[in-house]
Parts: structure tokens; C-alpha cells; sequence
């Protein structure tokens, strides 16, 4: 899990290695939010590990000659995410299951229905009554309305899944995205705060893999981000961040184990091109 404790200015700069300068400047103008202090004479501003992660993943971008401004609207899209999740009660521990719940309502947005292949018994126990369509090659579906979709997802699932457990208020705040653009303010958000809050306090092992987010010029000059490669292939250059190793770099030098520190497990991991 990410870290839950705060962290001070010189912790920040310890861990990115961003120049004081810089770092008190990208504060006072707001690209780096303290969740504490700061209010007051002697109040030392505190801050949450998203900001942390935000400081890191700014300076990789700096290093391409990215100007203030361009980075300072990039963070203002990150802290809008944030906001916006947190004004919805959007979570990291939610956040999977009420995107499984978005997929379904994308769907019934986009066709009036959603689409399922009937396969198992479970799929039958769940789905009588409600008339098969037969295509071609043989498989059987069925096209479900909003009530039937969510049961046949969130129906008798192992109790121990959380994945599984949405709650009605959960559901009511996705059945309410009843427009394409309701539903692409959501996937825009949450986009930005999968990417933010993945950057956590993890030590690799040897099943570790790497991820990549890119950023590219959208239609008014500004950087964005995307999760899709194929979208950042739209432009005509695009920048190509892995997450996982950022993630490794940057919290290292909190950890050490038995087998040497994080930071010397962390050089000998194999590198990839990206971007």
C-alpha cells in the first residue's frame, strides 16, 4: 500500500532529488499541494505521497526541457483528478470495482444493452428468462439492462473479494453517468489518479513488471496523459514514462532488506525503451 504518512519539504527533495529552488518555487505556486501546515508562522507545510509522486513524475518531465507553464497546468489536471474522486468518494479501495460497474454502463450508454456470451452454469442460474440470441458461429447471448448487468456481475460473489463488493451507493453514483460525456469525465479522471496513486511503497521481487503512461500535446498545446500508447500515437512525438521503475527509484533509499538496499536491487532489475 502507499505510504500514509506525511512528508516535509526536505523529504521531498531527498527522495527526487529536485534543487531546493525549484522545489520552493513549484510550491508556492501551487504545483505541489500540502495536506498540512503551512498556515502560519512556524507551521511546516506537510505533504501526502501523491504529491511526492507528482514532484518525481514532473521532474522526469522537466529533464525534456518541459517549461514551467506546461508543467504547472499538468499538475493542475492531477489535482483536479484527485479532487474530483475524492468529491465522489472514489478511493483506492473502490476505485476497481466501480470501474468494472463504468465498463457496464459504457456499454448500455453506447448500445442500450449490454452484451454477454452465455458459457457457464453460473451465467445460466443468473440469466433465466431472458431471451438467448444465437449468432453464426453458435455462441449464445444476451443483451441485459442496467439491473441485470450488475447482477450478473456483483451477484454471489465470494464474500472475501472485495473487487466484488460495491455497495448500492456505489452503483447509484455509475447509473448515474448516463451520458457519453458523464462517462468520459469519469475514465479522463480516473486516468490521472490510477496513474498518480500506482506509485507506491512496494519492494520488487521477481515477479516485477513495468508500466507505461505517455504524455503528448493535446488539441490546446497543453500536456496530457494517457494510459493508451495507440492515443499517444495521435501526436507527433509523445514522451513515455515507466511507472514501475519511477516507482522503485523513487522510494528506495525508505527501504533496505537482507539481500542489500532497494536502490542496489533497483539497478540490477532490467531495463526497457519506452516512449
Amino acid at each position: 500500500m502507499p505510504p500514509s504518512n506525511l512528508f516535509s519539504r526536505q523529504q521531498i527533495a531527498e527522495l527526487t532529488k529536485i534543487d531546493d529552488s525549484t522545489l520552493n518555487y513549484w510550491m508556492r505556486e501551487g504545483v505541489l499541494r500540502p495536506a498540512a501546515g503551512g498556515q502560519g508562522r512556524g507551521s511546516h507545510r506537510r505533504f501526502a505521497y501523491h504529491q511526492v509522486t507528482l514532484a518525481a513524475l514532473l521532474n522526469e518531465l522537466r529533464g525534456f526541457g518541459i517549461g514551467f507553464g506546461a508543467i504547472a497546468r499538468l499538475a493542475a489536471r492531477f489535482h483536479s483528478a484527485l479532487e474530483w474522486m475524492a468529491e465522489r468518494g472514489i478511493t483506492l479501495e473502490n476505485k476497481g470495482r466501480i470501474f468494472t460497474a463504468y465498463l457496464l454502463q459504457k456499454e448500455i450508454v453506447r448500445n442500450g444493452y449490454y452484451s454477454w456470451r452465455v458459457t457457464t452454469a453460473r451465467d445460466e442460474a443468473l440469466l433465466q428468462g431472458i431471451p438467448r440470441i444465437v449468432e453464426d458461429h453458435g455462441w449464445v447471448y444476451v443483451h441485459l439492462n442496467w439491473d441485470q448487468a450488475v447482477r450478473l456481475w456483483f451477484a454471489d460473489r465470494p464474500e472475501d473479494n472485495p473487487e466484488f463488493a460495491i455497495t448500492e451507493s456505489e452503483l447509484a453514483l455509475v447509473h448515474s453517468w448516463d451520458t457519453a460525456d458523464a462517462l468520459q469525465s469519469f475514465s479522463a479522471n480516473h486516468n490521472y489518479f490510477s496513474l498518480i496513486t500506482s506509485i507506491n511503497l512496494r519492494e520488487p521481487d521477481d515477479n516485477f513488471t513495468t508500466s507505461a503512461d505517455y504524455f503528448y500535446r493535446d488539441e490546446n498545446g497543453d500536456l496530457a496523459m494517457t494510459p493508451d500508447e495507440s492515443e499517444a500515437q495521435r501526436s507527433v512525438a509523445y514522451i513515455g514514462v515507466d511507472v514501475g521503475l519511477l516507482t522503485c527509484r523513487l522510494w528506495a533509499p525508505l527501504l533496505s532488506s537482507k539481500r542489500g538496499t532497494l536502490r542496489e536491487r533497483f539497478e540490477e532489475l532490467p531495463r526497457r525503451k519506452v516512449g
